[in-house]
């Protein structure tokens, strides 16, 4: 495979305008590769073929997105009993969880590219290319990029860890985000269920420059009956040294809003019992202050991918007493970048070294995995993306399932099929909508 990037793990600056010539040319606007693989298993990207078109029936506002590839049909099947055949295509989080469920099982598809991006934003990516840059001791913020991907030419880990951190979403989404956990005994219990604003300043295309969080989410509880009325605020920093991440929570018992500073790092997340580190939503989101993330380089794997079945079951239908119902789980084969993190000396984190896999063509971290202080594998995650094909604004929306090895549980969240609340483009709200003064003004019990 050719590899398209330097791997120094401690350049801070945009490549040279000699590398960036690159871009739309032997690689795409945003960075990926533009031609298949060897054996074509993977093929060229075009960007006329990842659109798609709504197919009947469709409905994104109702949150109503049937499968455009219904028709498709495994290629084949990997199990526990083959597993060692596909083994150089499968990471670690799989083998294991493959290992430790006889019925798990991975089907794998025909492979389809079907990532895509405005012409603005790809106009930016090309332009952050040269003058994005890393700074803070740590890397933990970003100067230099706007509107697209900050370094779609990546020469550190840290700069495909933001690559992901600021991927293309529009400027305000909203969903019903609903989450379930099952415990040890194959019991499935539904938690937070919320109504869920997203507002992604960093894509605002009325601006040139970021100003405050890059992304801010409200998110008001529905269900369950014992904390409807609560509301959380989170905030998201491009330069952590600037503003640090943010955290409020309304109470309707007591009718105030209050800092919430333990939403972040390994802190677990109480509405979905526990089994969720806060920087384990959607893979990694906060500070990545506290590990050194080294850049190993590019491969092909085997990951969840146009995975529309999964967005469109009912909690019956996806899960199953030990894992994620997987005849509903699409996987294709993709090249992925592959960043380890390691715990710096003196920091503290339940993990002492996590991996993640990065999708070459959307920069979303599609797998993960985690390890306790024994170097023992101890957690596993996967993200589940589709593109929400809204005729005017396509974008690549996603839910998330992390693995609990040691309790033996298992969490996935947003689960769709029984809400109907797909990830849809909203309209922007006022700038009072998701600060703490607006929580307070918007409690409603």
């Amino acid at each position: 495979m050719a590899f398209t990037a330097a791997l120094a793990s401690s350049a801070t600056a945009a490549v040279t305008a000699e590398e960036a010539k690159a871009l739309g040319a032997t690689l795409t606007e945003f960075g990926a590769e533009k031609t298949g693989n060897a054996d074509g298993s993977i093929p060229p990207y075009s960007a006329e073929a990842a659109k798609i078109a709504p197919p009947s029936g469709s409905d994104p506002a109702k949150g109503v997105l049937p499968n455009p590839f219904a028709d498709d049909k495994p290629l084949f099947t990997i199990t526990q009993q083959n597993m060692a055949q596909y083994a150089k295509s499968l990471d670690e989080g799989a083998q294991t969880l493959l290992k430790r469920w006889p019925d798990f099982k991975i089907n794998v598809y025909k492979t389809r590219r079907t990532t895509t991006y405005p012409d603005w934003v790809l106009k930016n990516t090309v332009a952050n290319a040269t003058r994005a840059s890393l700074v803070n001791v740590g890397g933990d913020g970003v100067q230099g990029a706007y509107g697209g991907i900050p370094f779609p030419i990546p020469k550190s880990g840290l700069e495909v860890l933001w690559n992901h951190l600021l991927s293309w979403q529009p400027l305000a989404t909203e969903l019903t985000v609903d989450g379930y956990m099952v415990d040890g005994a194959g019991m499935v219990t539904e938690l937070n269920v919320s109504n869920t604003y997203f507002e992604t300043q960093y894509y605002n295309p009325d601006k040139t420059a970021l100003e405050g969080a890059y992304n801010m989410m409200k998110a008001s509880t529905i269900a369950p009956p014992r904390s409807v009325g609560e509301i959380n605020v989170v905030w998201y920093s491009g330069d952590y040294k600037k503003i640090d991440q943010k955290a409020w929570v309304y109470s309707p018992g007591q009718r105030r809003v209050r800092l919430a500073p333990e939403f972040a790092y390994d802190t677990p997340a109480a509405p979905y019992g526990g089994v969720l580190f806060y920087d384990e939503i959607y893979m990694f989101s906060g500070r990545p202050d506290r590990f050194d993330w080294k850049l190993i380089g590019k491969k092909e794997l085997y990951v969840p991918y146009n995975t529309y079945d999964l967005y469109n079951g009912s909690a019956d239908k996806t899960f199953g007493p030990q894992h994620l119902n997987m005849d509903r789980v699409r996987y294709e084969l993709h090249r992925v970048w592959e960043v380890e993190a390691t715990l710096k000396p003196g920091a503290r984190h339940a993990m002492s070294r996590r991996k993640f896999y990065f999708d070459e063509d959307s920069w979303k971290i599609l797998a993960t995995v985690g390890y306790d202080q024994a170097g023992q594998t101890y957690r596993i995650g996967n993200q589940y993306c589709a593109q929400i094909y809204d005729p005017k604004t396509p974008f690549l929306d996603c839910s998330f399932a992390i693995y609990d090895l040691a309790k033996n549980q298992y969490m996935l969240t947003p689960q769709y099929g029984d809400r109907g609340g797909i990830k849809h483009v909203a309209p922007l709200r006022s700038p009072s909508e998701t600060t703490a003064a607006g929580m307070q003004g918007g409690g409603v019990r």
